[in-house]
């Protein structure tokens, strides 16, 4: 093992809609908003230096998947996060 190593410590999330100006129509569906998830993680290493960082993804962006079932997709990401924080508990 590396002194370089990390462990999660930490990770939070949260989700902000952003409106468009003007509706835009993409693939046969008119969007009015995009929703953005939000990720900030704490880390720290073997030999106790820590760091944290943040990182965003565009979850309704018009070429990825304009969909009707926004709040089915949000769910599916804050199960997945909240299995992922389980399995850190049990590694820690």
């Amino acid at each position: 093992m590396k002194t370089s190593d990390i462990k999660i410590t930490a990770v939070r999330t949260n989700y902000q809609h952003n409106a468009y100006r003007t509706m835009i129509k993409f693939g046969g569906v008119a969007l009015d908003k995009a929703t953005v998830i939000n990720v900030e993680c704490e880390v720290v290493t073997r030999d106790g230096k820590a760091a944290s960082g943040f990182g965003s993804m565009p979850l309704s962006n018009i070429w990825a998947f304009p969909s009707r079932e926004m709040d089915a997709v949000l769910g599916a990401c804050f199960r997945c996060l909240t299995i992922y924080r389980k399995l850190l508990t049990a590694w820690v």
